[in-house]
């Protein structure tokens, strides 16, 4: 599972996936993914909270496991069957180390929709959202706007640039999210068809941030 998951998160890099975070983040020069890494020998908590996820990533960061660096992503992967608080299959933070902040994420794998058929679908698809809404947002200063405010049709209405739809394409056989982007014709754009989809509640409460 592992293999299969950074084989995704690979894609989602090296592919046209992430080009519509140009569009709000002028100067994104795309990412990389480095080989993974166990950090945690321990079984993670059920219900584990953002404590747990500080403490195994300054575990990791002082037994030199993993590199201090501004410009990485650190995800960590729960095990599977494994929930969070809150039920919430993921989320996003930054942990300051040394007066230095570094961007996380956590991905569980949860089923949260019809379309995720399998655990690798829940990761691939969670793992999506987090990259996409962390590239397009890193300082995380984006807030979900109310659906009275927004229109999900108009990118200029919208106050997070890159938020995930509740919506999924396949992307070289990995189920991923879809998200917002300026032009109707790029592949990730979304449009009326999706207007239904969307739970402003549930994000709002699940980013993470």
């Amino acid at each position: 599972m592992a293999q299969e998951v950074t084989e995704a998160l690979d894609r989602m890099c090296v592919s046209e996936y992430l080009d519509g975070v140009r569009q709000v983040v002028p100067g994104f020069q795309g990412a990389e993914v480095l080989p993974p890494i166990c950090v945690a020998e321990t079984e993670v908590p059920e219900g584990f909270t953002d404590a747990i996820v500080w403490q195994t990533l300054t575990e990791g960061l002082e037994a030199g496991k993993l590199p201090a660096d501004n410009r990485t992503l650190y995800v960590l992967f729960a095990p599977p069957g494994t929930a969070a608080a809150g039920d919430c299959a993921s989320g996003r933070d930054i942990l300051l180390w040394h007066e230095m902040p570094l961007r996380y994420a956590w991905i569980t794998g949860a089923i949260t929709a019809l379309e995720q058929r399998s655990l690798r679908d829940a990761y691939t698809t969670h793992a999506s959202r987090e990259l996409v809404e962390l590239c397009a947002d890193p300082e995380g200063r984006g807030g979900v706007p109310v659906p009275d405010v927004a229109d999900l049709n108009d990118l200029n209405t919208q106050e997070d640039l890159g938020l995930c739809m509740d919506a999924y394409m396949h992307l070289d056989g990995f189920l991923v999210h879809t998200y917002w982007s300026e032009s109707p014709g790029d592949r990730n754009a979304c449009g009326d068809a999706l207007k239904e989809d969307w739970d402003f509640a549930e994000a709002s409460q699940c980013r993470g941030s």
